[in-house]
């Protein structure tokens, strides 16, 4: 990958890099090599080159699921608490961001919007998070709210 611009820029563009293995389900020791080459462009000297290697240790993580695919919720009731089920390796604290978005529901007039990021500790392997629903006087049909 190629990066051109200012320090600013290229470092926006690097921000929340990821590193995924060449190879699923690896675990273990890696590195990742940054070439960075100036082209000459800061003055006097020729180009300015440097080379970091950046050691990656590939540790086996958890995955998330929604306990239920679906949670039905009627408009009295107030809020629905959504189950996020952790599995795969529990030996260690882990963390999910969270996040509702519009189906046919709105944020605000049907349901209050909810964001954050579940901890799980050590062998833990649910938590849950509320989503407030907004009662109103509208006859409505179904209305899905999505969380991801």
């Amino acid at each position: 990958m190629t990066f051109t611009g200012t320090v600013a820029a290229i470092n926006t563009a690097l921000q929340g890099m990821r590193f995924t293995p060449s190879v699923t389900n690896f675990v273990g020791a890696a590195s990742l090599t940054v070439n960075t080459n100036d082209l000459g462009f800061t003055g006097s000297g020729g180009a300015k080159i440097d080379n970091d290697v950046i050691n990656v240790n590939v540790v086996s993580g958890s995955a998330f699921n929604f306990s239920a695919p679906l949670y039905l919720v009627g408009e009295s009731d107030g809020q629905v608490i959504v189950t996020v089920t952790r599995f795969g390796d529990l030996s260690t604290p882990a963390s999910v961001n969270y996040a509702t978005s519009d189906g046919t529901a709105t944020a605000r007039s049907d349901y209050e919007a909810a964001f954050g990021t579940l901890q799980f500790a050590p062998g833990q392997f649910s938590a849950t998070f509320p989503v407030l629903i907004n009662e109103d006087s509208l006859v409505e049909p179904g209305e899905p709210r999505t969380c991801s």
